[in-house]
């Protein structure tokens, strides 16, 4: 029963870890942004902007998630930006507190997959 226990539990692991890396940024969780990067060979830059802070993320190798979260008490907005050599593609969302949007990377845009209410401009 132990070994068997062990197994799986080595497996699980295993999972996880093969499954890429999530990386957590900002300074807080009233709202939280998923992105979802898809292509990261020719990116060179991420970045988060919202009423209360602005982070950048420039090393990308082994990324597949970043979680950016920030407070927002009440209304808000958040700008979602990605860099390449060729181009620059832009999100911005409406927020308020306990919105968790989720937005996927792909070569040529920022898809919007989940999103818990508001405007999109």
């Amino acid at each position: 029963m132990r070994l068997t226990l062990l197994a799986l539990l080595t497996l699980t692991l295993t999972a996880c870890q093969q499954a890429g890396s999530t990386l957590s940024i900002g300074s807080g969780e009233d709202v939280i942004v998923y992105l979802y990067l898809t292509e990261t060979e020719a990116l060179s830059k991420v970045t988060f902007e919202s009423h209360t802070s602005r982070h950048a993320v420039e090393t990308l190798a082994g990324v597949e998630i970043i979680a950016y979260g920030f407070k927002c008490r009440g209304e808000g907005s958040v700008t979602i930006c990605t860099y390449s050599s060729g181009d620059t593609l832009c999100q911005g969302l409406y927020v308020e507190r306990g919105y968790r949007p989720r937005l996927t990377q792909t070569k040529d845009s920022l898809l919007v997959d989940e999103y818990s209410g508001g405007v999109i401009y």
